[in-house]
Parts: structure tokens; sequence; C-alpha cells
């Protein structure tokens, strides 16, 4: 393999809209990246137990190639802290690190606040407290 040279494109992170959902006062900005395996990782997202979108999104970013994906929520989610929950759906695992569909949530924004991210190994739900 080779490294591209400072300032090579290749060499720069890039970051893709992943969309924004919903409507309303309050933004919700989730930085989201994936190691893919047979498809893209899903995930759910959830604001104090309510799920933000009718479908699971769908990240398509690749973490070792610095990519990320910025996944937009909007709506009413009231003043104060909040329990954000993001589910990774679709673990996969063929049993080396290459062959391993992983999710990582690099970073939170939530109304001006950041919260730091995670890295999500296997299906299941990670909590933020939010606000």
């Amino acid at each position: 393999f080779t490294i591209p040279p400072a300032g090579d494109p290749e060499a720069t992170p890039t970051t893709v809209n992943g969309g924004t959902f919903g409507s309303g006062p309050d933004t919700l900005v989730l930085t989201l990246a994936e190691d893919a395996f047979r498809g893209d990782a899903q995930a759910s997202i959830a604001i104090d137990g309510k799920t933000l979108t009718a479908y699971p999104i769908t990240v398509t970013a690749l973490k070792n190639a610095g990519q990320s994906e910025t996944f937009t929520f909007k709506g009413s989610f009231g003043p104060g802290a909040h329990d954000l929950a993001v589910s990774f759906l679709n673990d996969a695992y063929g049993g080396t690190p290459i062959t391993d569909r992983n999710l990582y949530v690099g970073s939170i924004d939530y109304v001006g606040h950041s919260t730091p991210g995670a890295t999500l190994l296997s299906n299941g739900t990670h909590t933020f407290a939010i606000g």
C-alpha cells in the first residue's frame, strides 16, 4: 500500500451528509462512521425513548478511509438534559478485524453542547446524556 503525501486529496478526511430528519426548533447533530462488512452499519436514534426516524439510518462513511457522515435531527425535544440512545442494529463478524462491521459515534452536538462519542462493536444501545 502507499501513503498519500500531505495535501493529497486522498489524505484529507471527508464528511458526507447523511441527511436531515424531522422539523422543529431543536437540533441534534451526530457524526457517524462504520467498518463495513457485507453491508453498511444501520442504527436507530432515540431521545428520551422516542425514536427519531420511522426506519433505521444507514451509515456509509468508512472510518478507515478517514470519512465521517453527519446526520441532523430536528424536533421539539424540550429544555434541559435528555437521554440520547444510539442503537447498533446489524453487527456482522467474519472472523477477522477486516471482516467486521462496527459503528462509530464520532461526535454529538445538541443545541450547541458537544458530547464525546463511542464505539459500538456489537449490536446494542449506547446511551448518552446530552443537553
